[in-house]
């Protein structure tokens, strides 16, 4: 049987109450209120080409190789390149780990002012009646005024994972970069300190394949996937199995630098 550390939930809890931090508005940007705005007045705002994106995600996963897991990830992001995309993530937690290395091409590009809707749903909730409780939700949208860019990118790559030591193995099965991976993202931000992500991502190792949907708004995200996955036999040969996660919680923080 493999092992379930339930005592990471409590630092998995106390990690995702520090990165629970929302994105916080620009006190002031003065470009939104010019009659003849240059270029420079937008960049003081939003830069187009940040040096870095990086983002911090604390997640909480179902499934994956134990059943359950708290996890770090570290996203490295590098802008300054585009149209070529440039992306590392290293994913640390309990019972497997991973690393991505990224490339692709930007072939959809916007920066600018513009609005952007966002959503909130709210419920109210009714007194007991003949039926049971009932309940009304409100869906209301927010329109704001801001300097944004987002992008499409075309991603390819490579995945290296670690998975924990289990069932009397004496080391962890480190497997070095045999997962591709390729797939399409839509990569949006804006001045008041908003980063939402879209990525759609298939995997390939030996015959195995499998794929991972993953969506983030600007404090909050999801994420679930079928990953292929190195095994070691008890006579020391190589195979691979399919694992599923989801990560039910992901909260965090994106930066530009």
């Amino acid at each position: 049987m493999r092992r379930h550390d339930h005592g990471t939930s409590l630092v998995a809890a106390a990690m995702l109450v520090g990165l629970a931090g929302v994105a916080h508005a620009d006190d002031e940007c003065r470009a939104l209120s010019m009659s003849k705005p240059e270029d420079a007045d937008f960049q003081r705002c939003l830069k187009e080409r940040p040096l870095l994106e990086v983002g911090a995600i604390g997640s909480l996963t179902l499934g994956g190789t134990d059943g359950f897991q708290w996890s770090v990830l570290g996203v490295v992001d590098i802008p300054l390149t585009r149209p070529l995309y440039l992306s590392a993530r290293l994913r640390a937690g309990g019972n497997w780990s991973e690393l991505d290395l990224l490339t692709g091409y930007v072939f959809g590009f916007q920066y600018g002012a513009g609005n952007h809707t966002t959503f909130s749903q709210s419920n109210t909730y009714d007194s007991p009646t003949a039926y049971g409780y009932s309940y009304t939700t409100t869906t209301t949208a927010h329109r704001s005024y801001v300097v944004q860019r987002a992008a499409w990118v075309a991603l390819a790559g490579v995945k290296g994972t670690r998975e924990a030591a289990h069932d009397g193995q004496a080391e962890a099965t480190v497997d070095k970069f045999k997962t591709l991976q390729f797939g399409i993202a839509r990569h949006y931000a804006n001045h008041e300190g908003a980063h939402i992500r879209w990525e759609l991502v298939g995997m390939k190792r030996g015959d195995r394949w499998g794929a991972s949907l993953r969506w983030f708004n600007a404090a909050v995200g999801m994420e679930v996937g079928m990953q292929p996955m190195l095994s070691l036999n008890s006579d020391g040969s190589e195979s691979s199995y399919t694992m599923f996660y989801w990560n039910f919680i992901d909260i965090g923080r994106f930066w530009d630098l």
